[in-house]
């Protein structure tokens, strides 16, 4: 029989409850901040000269709890313009990408590991190419227009996949659509 550590399952709960937590505060309160580029230009403009990082605070939040990222980004352009819009964008997803997949793989990879992967020989095949290969597996997803991205960085942090490859990737594959809508922003 397969022992798992109290540790594993408590990391794995505290993920869970985090992520229900942000699916909560999405159904429960009014975030239409975050769903309308005008509403995102009024609270962020509040702000004044700290515009920049409040718009980078709401971005990482917006991508920790699975909100629409689009609209933040063609907010940004029509705040900050094409190119100061697109590096706020980016400063922001990455960071909130990062932090949802250290979350999700201290949280959960060991309990996900030990319960569903090491159970199949099929997922623990593709665990194993995504250690190796899954700079070109994210590079695909992140260049899919309209993809839930948010869920993304979740999951693969669940996965075998390295760090600095999901990184690179994320990185990499954000740039067309980050440029283009904060392009979009700049001329409306």
């Amino acid at each position: 029989m397969v022992k798992i550590k109290p540790v594993r399952i408590i990391k794995f709960v505290v993920l869970v409850l985090f992520i229900s937590a942000g699916m909560f505060l999405v159904f429960y309160f009014d975030l239409s901040v975050f769903f309308s580029p005008e509403k995102i230009d009024s609270f962020v403009s509040k702000f004044g000269i700290l515009a920049p990082i409040a718009y980078i605070a709401v971005y990482i939040t917006a991508t920790l709890f699975f909100l629409p990222d689009a609209l933040l980004t063609i907010a940004g352009g029509s705040l900050f313009g094409k190119f100061e819009g697109m590096l706020y964008s980016m400063i922001g997803v990455i960071f909130g990408a990062v932090i949802a997949f250290l979350l999700a793989r201290y949280l959960g990879r060991g309990f996900v590991e030990k319960w569903i992967i090491k159970k199949s020989d099929f997922l623990e095949k593709y665990d194993k190419k995504l250690r190796y290969h899954g700079v070109w597996v994210m590079l695909f997803f992140r260049l899919i227009p309209f993809f839930p991205y948010n869920s993304l960085n979740f999951a693969l942090g669940l996965t075998n996949v390295r760090f600095w490859d999901y990184f690179i990737a994320t990185i990499i594959g954000l740039i067309p659509g980050t440029f283009f809508y904060s392009y979009f922003g700049e001329a409306l």
